[in-house]
């Protein structure tokens, strides 16, 4: 992700619930990947390098953001009866994300 603004991810997250509506059908069982970048931290507060020039965003951020991705899937699904399964998280690729995954993983 290159964002984890919740207004975008709101849009986003309702392109996403159109598109289940419409291709997969009512009943779909969704799981969507948000990959939010490398792992990161600024003065203790754990949080990841966005992808792109987005920047450090802390799990908080990261949090708020999802909110908005998924009411805007639930808003734009159009059917109660859709499941969406979110997984979110930092990007484990690179050395110096190898070697951070283990308690910051564990912090996610």
């Amino acid at each position: 992700m290159g964002s984890a603004n919740p207004a975008q991810l709101r849009r986003t997250g309702c392109r996403a619930g159109a598109q289940t509506h419409t291709h997969i059908g009512p009943l779909a069982d969704v799981l969507t990947v948000l990959d939010f970048g490398r792992p990161a931290r600024r003065h203790y507060v754990f949080g990841t390098m966005l992808f792109g020039t987005g920047g450090y965003r802390s799990t908080k951020a990261i949090a708020r953001g999802v909110e908005g991705y998924e009411a805007g899937y639930v808003k734009c699904a159009r059917s109660s009866r859709s499941h969406l399964e979110l997984a979110i998280g930092p990007a484990t690729s690179g050395s110096r994300s190898r070697r951070a995954t283990g308690s910051r993983g564990r912090r996610w």
